[in-house]
């Protein structure tokens, strides 16, 4: 016992140290507590983070990686950004109207010898009419052109769900402006209006604001999806986020796929 008190006070000497350190420098230091699956007792951290720093928390990289290598927790995912604390609001707090993760609920499609390839992690499912942007009520009119706008919000929410980000639910005009402010985007022919989007400017919004790239598959009509199968039921073992599939007037994230196996 004596050695651990021992330990335990040079440990809380060289905390008070930093915490002066930083705070001599105009640093105010972040400090969280955050509970990674896998772990039975919440972790304490601490990092100086700069003014207006960006949601992947740069800075504090370094640090991350230290203790996730000590804590033996996983290095392909961001168990311990601010965004991952105890009582925020990555995890939780989604309106009433929101279905989570529907694809839970289907049936089996009865396809002999398939093998059924997953999202991995709980999603928000988006759809036409629905309030738009974070802490509306009101019903947003996107019918027959909002698909992709709703594809987008659903796989947002993935990301946030998994703790990746602490980004918050666009509105459709958040979009459009993210688009022609940092993604090149011509403002007379989308901002504000009833405007489509595409794959393309779904990746360009996800690149900007989360900064996740993403990969494209383009097949000339829908009969050729079952051609990119295997590709899309890799991905789904692999990576495991939604795929977006849009065609003509249609937007799709679908959560699985079914595969014939063969012999």
């Amino acid at each position: 016992l004596g050695a651990a008190a021992a330990a335990l006070q040079r440990a809380l000497a060289e905390q008070a140290a930093s915490l002066g350190g930083l705070l001599k420098a105009g640093v105010a230091p972040v400090a969280c507590a955050v509970l990674p699956e896998g772990l039975a007792v919440p972790v304490c951290l601490e990092y100086a983070l700069a003014a207006g720093e960006e949601a992947s928390e740069p800075s504090a990289r370094p640090l991350r990686e230290r203790l996730h290598a000590q804590l033996g927790l996983p290095l392909d995912r961001p168990l311990l950004r601010t965004c991952n604390a105890l009582g925020g609001g990555g995890g939780g707090g989604a309106p009433a109207y929101l279905l989570r993760s529907p694809h839970e609920g289907l049936a089996p499609s009865g396809l002999a010898g398939g093998v059924v390839s997953l999202v991995q992690g709980e999603y928000e499912y988006y759809h036409y009419l629905q309030p738009t942007g974070t802490g509306r009520t009101d019903k947003y009119d996107d019918n027959g052109w909002g698909c992709a706008y709703r594809s987008l919000q659903s796989i947002i929410s993935w990301f946030r769900l998994q703790r990746y980000t602490s980004h918050p639910n666009p509105s459709h005009y958040q979009i459009q402006k993210t688009l022609v402010d940092h993604c090149g985007q011509e403002a007379d022919g989308l901002l504000g209006k009833r405007t489509w989007l595409g794959s393309q400017d779904l990746g360009f919004y996800l690149e900007h604001a989360l900064g996740v790239q993403c990969r494209f598959l383009s097949c000339a009509s829908g009969h050729d999806i079952a051609a990119n199968a295997r590709q899309l039921a890799r991905h789904f073992e692999s990576q495991g986020t939604p795929v977006m599939i849009g065609g003509g007037e249609l937007r799709l994230h679908p959560p699985r796929r079914r595969l014939q196996r063969e012999a």
